[in-house]
């Protein structure tokens, strides 16, 4: 399976940076000439065909299907097939750099996608096709390059849509399309959403159990009540009937640090960079616990402060 990866990374390598320099020589070529010389004597190169680059784009989403229906991507198929896409150019790199891995550090070829637990373990087995096999145990090494190679880009994604949305609203949106601020405002509260998963940070816990269910039809707008101590949902005839859950059953709420990830992510772009810092100063250090999941706070002194250290810079003193 490796193998015949390798040949479509290699294939994918040729079209995608052929179809990078296509797109560029297409963006240069369409830009106002400056130079006296060039404008007298014109360029010496055509630049490619529009038609040959999309060609070469439906070629390397064929190629990006096929690697993703071998690695599993069968539920998040056009996800599979969009990462295959955009790193196309460097495809025929990760395997080389896998085979690295193997040899340095004894890991497992591995190109399926659901044979990892943590999140360095996802990114590494699907960039480079192997499996580290932490077993959910990180180490204090494996703790940094998850903070500095995860974490960081992620909370930095979130800051930019934050301020992109906040300058947006500062300007009252007139210079902004109102779909750009849509992807912000998603972009705002997804990426801290991701974040907070990667650190293993619960997103929303259940608060109470409403025994008053409502139900609606989407069709004849409809609606039913009822009340049970039980877990009541409609079944898959009800359903497509039209019949909805509406209300009721078990309420949940969003978590103060999903809601603090998000509305302070911008600062917590400077506390995380200076939480990769001390991740490598802990390599060295036994006495400075850096970790990017959460922690049992109970073993460690003054539990309060050091949730609040733990939540800007992803350690505590031990």
């Amino acid at each position: 399976m490796i193998f015949l990866i390798s040949l479509l990374a290699i294939l994918q390598s040729f079209v995608g940076s052929y179809t990078v320099y296509a797109i560029y020589q297409r963006i240069q070529a369409s830009k106002p000439v400056n130079d006296p010389y060039q404008m007298v004597h014109g360029t010496t190169a055509n630049p490619p065909d529009i038609a040959l680059i999309i060609f070469c784009i439906v070629l390397l989403i064929g190629l990006g299907f096929l690697v993703a229906k071998l690695r599993g991507f069968d539920a998040f198929l056009g996800v599979g097939i969009a990462l295959e896409v955009v790193l196309a150019p460097i495809a025929a790199v990760r395997p080389i750099i896998g085979f690295i891995m193997r040899l340095v550090f004894k890991a497992e070829i591995d190109v399926s996608m659901y044979s990892y637990n943590e999140a360095l373990d996802v990114v590494i087995g699907y960039l480079f096709y192997v499996n580290l096999d932490t077993d959910g145990e990180v180490s204090r090494v494996a703790n940094f390059f998850t903070q500095l190679l995860i974490c960081l880009p992620v909370i930095a994604g979130a800051a930019y849509c934050a301020y992109r949305l906040i300058s947006g609203a500062a300007n009252s949106c007139a210079d902004d399309n109102p779909l750009t601020i849509y992807f912000w405002m998603m972009g705002s509260t997804f990426m801290p959403f991701l974040y907070c998963t990667i650190r293993k940070q619960p997103t929303e816990v259940i608060t109470g159990f409403d025994p008053h269910y409502k139900f609606k039809n989407q069709y004849t707008g409809i609606e039913a009540t009822t009340t049970s101590d039980d877990l009541l949902y409609p079944t898959v005839e009800a359903r497509s009937a039209g019949w909805e859950h509406v209300s009721g059953g078990y309420t949940s709420a969003y978590t103060a640090r999903f809601i603090f990830t998000i509305l302070l992510s911008p600062v917590l772009l400077f506390t995380q960079a200076v939480g990769v810092i001390i991740a490598f100063i802990s390599i060295f250090c036994p006495h400075i616990y850096s970790c990017y999941g959460m922690v049992d706070f109970d073993d460690v002194p003054v539990p309060f402060l050091q949730r609040i250290l733990h939540f800007f810079f992803s350690f505590v003193i031990v």
